[in-house]
């Protein structure tokens, strides 16, 4: 397993190299659809999110506890966790 950190790409693609399999991180914001209409929530700091997971076969483990998972409100959780069921 190997710990890869704060994981917020935006809408960047990312690849894992192809002999990596096992990682935990942190998916520090929601998981959103590329045209999503959700609002983000009023706040002085950045409102982070993603477009997708790592484009890879193999198992990713992401904590959710953090402070922009709700950057796009209970809409935004809720994308997210239908994504990663």
């Amino acid at each position: 397993m190997i710990l890869i950190g704060d994981y917020a790409p935006g809408k960047k693609i990312v690849r894992i190299n192809h002999e990596i399999r096992n990682l935990i991180g942190n998916l520090e914001g929601p998981i959103l659809p590329d045209h999503h209409k959700f609002s983000m929530i009023p706040k002085a700091g950045p409102n982070l999110f993603s477009n997708k997971l790592p484009e890879e076969n193999g198992q990713f483990v992401f904590t959710l506890a953090n402070n922009h998972i709700m950057d796009y409100g209970l809409q935004g959780l809720e994308s997210t966790l239908v994504l990663l069921w």
